[in-house]
């Protein structure tokens, strides 16, 4: 023989309004603190994009941008505040809130690494030589190329990609290098025609880790608490209309 009690519990009406704003209430200041961390990684990646490149070549937006490839566009809702369909950030039921960057080329920045042409089925990696092949939409596929063993800045011979289809022998001067991060230009034995080294063709690149490609922990947790509190304050100046 079993017994079953069934116990029903009513809840003042008051009671229900005043968990409801609280809800709402840890729901916005939560929101806030992760609005606040997205704007230090924006801030963060603006200034990595505005520091000089390496080979000395234009920045191409690697970091910040607005052609749908940049690491701060990667950030949930595309770098934007977001919409209820596309939200730039996820509110938990917990109280807590998810800011996520979705881009693998992050992670390799953070933690360095090898990269192999081979993993991608090809024989070489293309290195941009110029402004023009380092923002080519499509790299290498963008230009009439061929493969040539040309002189390096850095010494020695290696394999590039160079611009045009190639010359007869008969008409063919050499290529003059200049200094390290300039372009290869070769003309012509009657200087009529230029041909120009797009990419150097290489088999690996090694990165070593860049700690700094995010913000510290003492600045996202900073940003944080500040943009909560601004939150906070908001919701005590409206009275929890906000």
């Amino acid at each position: 023989m079993s017994a079953q009690t069934t116990i029903k519990v009513s809840v003042p009406p008051h009671i229900l309004r005043d968990v409801a704003a609280y809800q709402l209430c840890r729901r916005t200041v939560t929101e806030g603190a992760a609005m606040g961390m997205e704007t230090a990684l924006l801030r963060h990646f603006l200034a990595l994009q505005q520091k000089p490149r390496a080979d000395k070549l234009q920045p191409v937006n690697f970091w910040i941008g607005t052609d749908g490839n940049s690491i701060a566009e990667h950030i949930e809702g595309s770098g934007k505040l977001g919409n209820e369909e596309n939200p730039a950030h996820i509110i938990h039921d917990d109280g807590h809130a998810s800011v996520t960057i979705d881009d693998p080329r992050l992670r390799h920045k953070l933690e360095g690494g090898v990269i192999k042409a081979s993993d991608y089925g090809h024989p070489y990696l293309t290195i941009p030589n110029t402004d023009a092949a380092a923002r080519a939409a499509q790299g290498a596929r963008s230009f009439v190329t061929h493969i040539e063993w040309v002189p390096h800045p850095d010494g020695g011979v290696r394999p590039a990609l160079v611009s045009g289809k190639k010359p007869s022998n008969e008409n063919f001067a050499g290529f003059e290098m200049t200094e390290f991060g300039t372009t290869g230009r070769r003309k012509t034995k009657d200087g009529s025609d230029e041909s120009t080294v797009l990419y150097w063709l290489v088999r690996q690149v090694s990165h070593k880790p860049m700690p700094s490609a995010l913000p510290s922990d003492s600045v996202l947790n900073e940003a944080a608490r500040d943009a909560a509190l601004d939150a906070l304050d908001a919701l005590i100046s409206s009275r929890g209309a906000a």
